[in-house]
Parts: structure tokens; C-alpha cells; sequence
């Protein structure tokens, strides 16, 4: 059972978007475990690597002991899509119950594991007109 971690994101989290028009290009969130009931999301809409760890510092910050002060980091790709490394944590950074030996590409759907947290990848595709 995973633990009730508490976190913080430098960028606000935001509320799940519900798509009004066509966009030209994928949006990409994490999902925070649910807090209270509500489940947090974190937009990499405006951000082209993410850090997470324990340091304030971090664009995610976890409290997680099992954690690493600098733990992982997520990289936009020259294609937009979205990259994770592990940062030579103490514990490794999981995808799909795995340990990332290398960068991994990451696919809509993708748990990310950091400690005791568990994170959700999500890409939304564009829509057409």
C-alpha cells in the first residue's frame, strides 16, 4: 500500500482539461495520487524538464523519505514527446512496475513509481478540426 505522501509542484496544479476546440498538438499531464478524494494534475504544458525529488527546489517535491533529494527528471523530446531517467536515486524510479536501467519513452498511461508515490503519464493527442 502505497503511503499518503504529501507533495508540492512549483507550477500550480490545474484541473484535468475538458478539450472546447481542435489543437494542433498533444498535452501531456501527471497525475497525483488522490488528495481528500480529489486527484491533483500537473500540466508539462509549459515546461520542457521536470525534477522530482525531495528538494524544494524541484519542480515536484515529494516528502517521501523513500525518496532522493534529486530522484528523476522528465524531458521533452525533440518531438514533443515526453522522456524519464532516473537520477541515480537511492530506491530507482519504476515505469510499469519496471526500474528504469535507461531512459524510457513515456506512453499515455504510464505509472511512474518515485518512493511510495505513484504518478500517472497522460498524453492526449490532438484532435482534428
Amino acid at each position: 500500500m502505497l503511503s499518503q505522501t504529501r507533495y508540492s509542484a512549483k507550477h500550480k496544479p490545474c484541473d484535468f482539461p475538458s478539450r472546447q476546440s481542435a489543437t494542433q498538438e498533444a498535452e501531456y499531464f501527471l497525475l497525483f495520487p488522490p488528495v481528500g478524494g480529489k486527484r491533483r494534475v500537473f500540466s508539462l504544458f509549459d515546461s520542457d524538464f521536470v525534477l522530482i525529488g525531495r528538494r524544494q527546489e524541484n519542480a515536484i517535491s515529494l516528502s517521501d523519505p523513500k525518496c532522493s533529494r534529486r530522484h528523476c527528471k522528465l524531458s521533452r523530446a525533440t518531438d514533443q514527446r515526453w522522456t524519464l531517467c532516473d537520477l541515480n536515486s537511492t530506491n530507482g524510479t519504476w515505469v510499469n512496475e519496471r526500474r528504469l536501467t535507461s531512459e524510457h519513452l513515456l506512453a499515455d498511461g504510464d505509472v511512474i513509481q518515485v518512493g511510495d508515490v505513484e504518478l500517472v503519464f497522460v498524453a492526449i493527442p490532438p484532435t482534428e478540426n
